[in-house]
């Protein structure tokens, strides 16, 4: 009874172990596939400032969105071990699931109108506010726009940066779902080779 006794007890505290083991080579792999697929789309600067296709991945701008995938390792040490992989950042969601954006500290919000307007956007950082050279007009249609003239003179020329909207619904572009449903299999062979090892290390 005394050799079961220390067998299984062995066995237990090497299979929680491989299981911990397990669960963070799978996210790992997986956060790595996340990444490789964000940085898969053309640029938004360099492709004309047009977004993906709603359903596909969503296009790299700065690259913002795939640095931010990480890992949440705080689940290791629970019974049943488990991690989280994902990103930590406002719009992460949105872009996973689809959904309306509305403005909670200004009126209206300022969407980026092609490459100019991106790279305008990208410029400003954390608000349009300190960008003084930023004109309000509103165009025969009624738009709100956020424009800059540039040059001098006869050359002087208008430049719309960004269309100013009470409201702006995004279409899903997942790109964390599609990654799990393509790497499920191989997520998994790398956990089972982690319970593999543990039973082969008993003796």
């Amino acid at each position: 009874m005394s050799a079961d006794y220390k067998f299984d007890k062995t066995l237990a505290a090497r299979m929680r172990k491989a299981a911990r083991d397990a669960v963070n080579a799978g996210a790992v792999e997986l956060q790595a596939a996340v990444k490789q697929k964000l940085n898969k789309g053309a640029s938004n600067i360099t492709s004309g400032g047009r977004s993906s296709s709603p359903g596909d991945p969503p296009n790299k701008n700065t690259g913002t969105l795939g640095r931010s995938i990480q890992i949440d390792r705080t689940g290791l040490d629970k019974t049943a071990p488990f991690a989280r992989v994902g990103s930590g950042l406002p719009y992460a969601r949105i872009l996973e699931v689809g959904g309306t954006i509305r403005p909670t500290r200004v009126k209206l919000l300022p969407i980026p109108i092609g490459v100019a307007g991106r790279r305008a956007r990208r410029d400003a950082g954390s608000s349009l506010r300190n960008d003084k050279s930023l004109v309000l007009i509103e165009s025969k249609k009624g738009n709100k726009l956020l424009v800059r003239f540039v040059g001098t003179g006869k050359r002087q020329k208008m430049v719309p940066l960004f269309v100013l909207k009470d409201k702006v619904t995004i279409r899903a572009r997942p790109y964390l779902r599609p990654t799990l449903a393509e790497e499920r299999q191989n997520v998994a062979n790398t956990m089972l080779r982690f319970f593999r090892a543990a039973l082969r290390s008993i003796k």
